[in-house]
C-alpha cells in the first residue's frame, strides 16, 4: 500500500528532523547563536509538526519526547509555549512505555520550562521532578544540576527564597563538581 511505502520515508525524515532539533538545542543557552538557530528552526516548523504528529499517530513516542526535550528552549523564546505543551500531553497520553530515560529526563525537563513559563508552577514542579528523578537514576549530574536551578527559580517565583536557597546550593556545587563554569555563574547569580 501507499502508506506502507511511505513509511521508511516517515522514518528517515524523522531521524533528520530529531539530530537537527538536537544538534541546534545547544545554541539556546548562554552565549549560544540563538537568533541564527531559532531562524533556521523557524523555517522548518511544519517540517517540525508533520514528524510530532507522525510520532503521536505512529507509536514511535521516543522521536517525539527526543523533539520535545530538544524543542522546548526553541519554543520557549518563540512564545510557542502551548504548542510544545500540547505535545507533552499528547506524547504522555499515548505511552512512554519502552522510552529511554535520559530522553524522557529531556522531554520532562523541557516541559517543565514550558510550564513554568506560563506560571502553571504545579505543573512545571511535577515535571521538573520527573526529570529530577530520572537523571538521578541516569546519574547526569549535569541534567540534575540543571534541574536542581529550575526548581530553586520555581520557588523564588513563588516568592519563597528561603526554600529556593537548598536547590541553588545543591546545582552550584554539583556546576562546580562538573567544572561547568557558566553553569556555577548563574547559580552564585541566584
Amino acid at each position: 500500500t501507499e502508506a506502507a511505502e511511505q513509511e521508511p520515508l516517515r522514518q528517515r525524515m524523522a531521524v533528520y528532523y530529531v539530530q537537527i532539533a538536537e544538534s541546534f538545542q545547544h545554541h539556546f543557552g548562554i552565549g549560544g547563536n540563538q537568533v541564527d538557530s531559532a531562524a533556521r528552526l523557524a523555517a522548518e516548523t511544519d517540517n517540525l509538526r508533520a514528524v510530532l504528529t507522525w510520532a503521536v499517530a505512529s507509536g514511535t513516542e521516543e522521536v517525539g519526547f527526543r523533539l520535545v526535550g530538544a524543542l522546548a528552549r526553541f519554543w520557549f523564546m518563540r512564545g510557542q509555549v502551548r504548542e510544545g505543551r500540547d505535545w507533552m500531553e499528547a506524547l504522555l497520553a499515548a505511552s512512554r512505555e519502552g522510552i529511554a530515560p535520559e530522553v524522557l529526563a529531556d522531554a520532562f525537563n523541557g516541559a517543565g520550562l514550558l510550564a513554568y513559563r506560563q506560571s502553571d508552577h504545579l505543573q512545571a514542579e511535577g515535571w521538573y521532578r520527573e526529570a529530577l528523578t530520572l537523571y538521578e537514576q541516569v546519574h547526569s549530574q549535569a541534567g540534575k544540576a540543571d534541574i536542581l536551578r529550575k526548581l530553586g527559580l520555581l520557588e523564588d517565583a513563588r516568592g519563597n527564597m528561603q526554600a529556593a536557597t537548598p536547590y541553588f546550593e545543591a546545582s552550584l556545587g554539583l556546576y562546580q563538581q562538573l567544572g561547568d563554569e557558566v553553569g556555577a555563574a548563574q547559580m552564585l547569580h541566584n
